[in-house]
């Protein structure tokens, strides 16, 4: 009779797995078939690269998270276009339409973001770096400081300082410090993207940036109870270049959630001081 009743429950439930993954593979289709004719590919030395642009006014490269692509990126910075951006968006490495190099960095990714730019002709931009995005915007202000107008990071992803501790939970602990569980999780997701083991990866590492060398105005968000500790990043950034400000809202998470708005108005504010700043320069 046991052994009847876990049959019964283990066809049950694979049944349920089956049912679950069908509807998942419908969605992510559908999501993906979105996608489509909204983007556009170029070639550079580190393989394809995708990326859209929309909006018109002076040039904003937005830099992605996890988990995402250009479509992330639009999502979350669209209303910038409505002030007047032109909004450069590319997909990470290995996130949707751009492949993965060999033996990636996030210096290669800044390198390949001046790549995209020479392409459309583009000189200087402002850079939004959102969450992981922002360890190859950091890299793009450091290597190309003639070409970065200004950065601004939402909720950054960056290295923390000696002495604190990541606050994601369990599993995102064990995902940035433990390499046998980032692969094991890697293995067991195979419909994972390239670009987010390459983000787990450079997690891990902990390579030490040059922060002190960003020579433009630098502008880090973040919230209280983002648990990912990114309040802490954005502060210590700020702090460690010659002219950096932090904007900590008491909540919101790691997605800004009641803040977001705000933030973005943040945003559009520091840019118009920079503008101000240097036509009373100039």
């Amino acid at each position: 009779m046991t052994r009847r009743i876990l049959f019964v429950i283990l066809a049950v439930l694979i049944v349920a797995s089956v049912g679950v993954y069908a509807i998942f593979a419908h969605d992510l289709a559908a999501a993906r078939a979105c996608l489509v004719g909204h983007s556009q590919t170029v070639g550079t030395s580190f393989g394809t690269l995708e990326y859209a642009v929309t909006g018109e006014g002076a040039p904003m490269l937005i830099v992605h998270g996890a988990e995402g692509g250009f479509d992330q990126g639009i999502d979350m910075t669209s209303a910038m276009a409505g002030r007047g951006y032109r909004l450069i968006v590319p997909s990470r490495f290995g996130y949707l339409r751009s492949t993965m190099p060999g033996n990636p960095t996030t210096a290669m990714q800044a390198d390949a973001y001046v790549q995209l730019l020479d392409h459309l002709g583009i000189d200087k931009v402002v850079v939004v770096g959102i969450s992981a995005g922002a360890w190859s915007s950091m890299q793009f202000a450091i290597r190309h400081p003639d070409r970065c107008r200004a950065l601004v990071l939402l909720v950054p992803a960056n290295y923390l300082p000696a002495g604190t501790n990541i606050h994601g939970g369990a599993v995102v602990s064990a995902m940035v410090h433990s390499n046998f569980v980032a692969w094991t999780l890697l293995k067991l997701m195979p419909i994972m993207p390239g670009g987010m083991n390459f983000d787990i990866k450079t997690a891990a590492t902990h390579e030490p940036y040059s922060i002190e060398k960003i020579a433009c105005p630098v502008l880090a968000i973040s919230a209280e109870d983002d648990r990912f500790g990114t309040a802490t990043r954005a502060k210590y950034i700020a702090a460690s270049v010659p002219d950096g400000r932090a904007i900590i809202f008491p909540t919101g998470g790691h997605a800004l959630v009641g803040h977001y708005a705000d933030a973005l108005r943040e945003i559009a504010s520091f840019l118009q001081t920079l503008q101000a700043r240097h036509l009373r320069s100039s």
